[in-house]
């Protein structure tokens, strides 16, 4: 068994395992649905076969995807026409060449970004409609004498727009964008507090694709710190976009923070909370600092925060 066959269960969600219900036996079918009524709400309707279609159209959209593909067999909307779940992952195993247990792993993953994509269709529809599902955020951020220095990200994603091939990321004015991968950047925009930059993809994108693409954001030589006093502050991701995975470390170098915790799906006027004994981290011997999250969406906040005084 493959050790990524946990990436469905750490992310904790009830309808996740609705999910995984309807893929057993015969695959996905009204009846299974009409016992799951908090899956027809997400869904937008409380009659299972039209919450049924919405689900097949919604799965189909991205068969150029192989996880989704690897789905959509597994629910029985495409492919073998076995009665079984088995059966039907073997047959479609043997097609790709693969191992049964690599194919759940592919169903696994297509079932947690499925759950996000209709998050974020759903949930709330007063955010716009998203371009990509992130499907992993790495963000590494160094932090000297209470100071920001860098942060370095790499972003892996998928296509939920027709077409996209950039992505706009907004930065203090204080800092610079750079050493772009998978893209190159430009300024795109100039805001009251700095800039925001496009990072144009090498090529245009299309529904169901995935791409890859990093930078760094770096405070220049030569550019004071700001003069206030900072008490409070942290490390953390607006998430308008849904994502699978947030992984996060901060690196401490100087002055140490007095206490130093993490927070998840916190509304931007609260971020970043209290530490309590449950969500407090220790600096490892690098003065290093680390949190993974999974299952974000609905334009809130996720990260670590630390406080210089007590």
């Amino acid at each position: 068994m493959s050790p990524r066959r946990a990436g469905v269960a750490d992310w904790t969600d009830s309808r996740l395992n609705d999910l995984e219900y309807l893929r057993k036996g015969a695959g996905a079918a009204p009846h299974k649905l009409a016992q799951r009524p908090a899956l027809l709400r997400l869904l937008g309707s409380l009659d299972p076969v039209v919450a049924l279609d919405r689900l097949r159209s919604t799965v189909n959209g991205l068969l150029a995807n192989r996880d989704f593909a690897a789905l959509a067999n597994a629910f029985g909307f495409s492919g073998s026409p076995h009665s079984l779940l088995k059966d039907r992952r073997a047959g479609f195993a043997s097609s790709h060449r693969k191992s049964p247990d690599t194919i759940r792993d592919w169903e696994d993953r297509a079932i947690g970004e499925l759950l996000l994509l209709l998050l974020s269709q759903q949930e709330l529809p007063d955010l716009p409609r998203p371009s990509y599902l992130i499907e992993e955020l790495t963000i590494s951020y160094l932090i000297r004498d209470r100071h920001f220095v860098q942060a370095i990200h790499q972003r892996d994603v998928l296509v939920l727009a027709k077409e996209a091939n950039h992505f706009r990321y907004g930065v203090d004015e204080t800092v610079a964008l750079e050493d772009v991968s998978g893209g190159h950047s430009s300024v795109d925009e100039r805001t009251a507090n700095g800039f925001i930059y496009r990072i144009t993809f090498p090529r245009m994108m299309f529904y169901g694709e995935r791409h890859s693409f990093g930078f760094t954001e770096r405070r220049p030589p030569g550019v004071p710190s700001p003069h206030h006093e900072i008490t409070i502050d942290w490390a953390s991701q607006i998430f308008s976009m849904p994502a699978r995975r947030f992984r996060v470390d901060v690196t401490f170098q100087g002055e140490m923070p007095r206490a130093i915790w993490r927070f998840q799906q916190l509304p931007p006027a609260v971020r970043p909370g209290k530490p309590t004994k449950a969500n407090t981290l220790t600096r490892d011997s690098n003065n290093r600092v680390h949190a993974e999250f999974e299952g974000l969406h609905g334009g809130f906040c996720s990260g670590i925060a630390w406080r210089w005084v007590i």
